[in-house]
């Protein structure tokens, strides 16, 4: 993949984190309870796409 799509995914799972921890904390409504089992498995495999598109941005380098 190219480094600028490499980075905007980056930027936007990091974006998506960053509402669903806000979401859990109250600043953001959702209409799912907070750290739900669903909102759990959420945040791990958004955690894990950002870890798989770091890692394929440095084997590019």
């Amino acid at each position: 993949m190219d480094k600028r799509v490499l980075l905007i995914l980056i930027a936007a799972e990091v974006l998506i984190f960053i509402a669903m921890l806000l979401a859990d904390f109250g600043v953001i409504s959702t209409g799912s309870p907070p750290l739900s089992p669903k909102g759990i498995i959420l945040h791990i495999t958004t955690v894990f796409v950002i870890i798989i598109c770091i890692r394929a941005y440095k084997r590019g380098e």
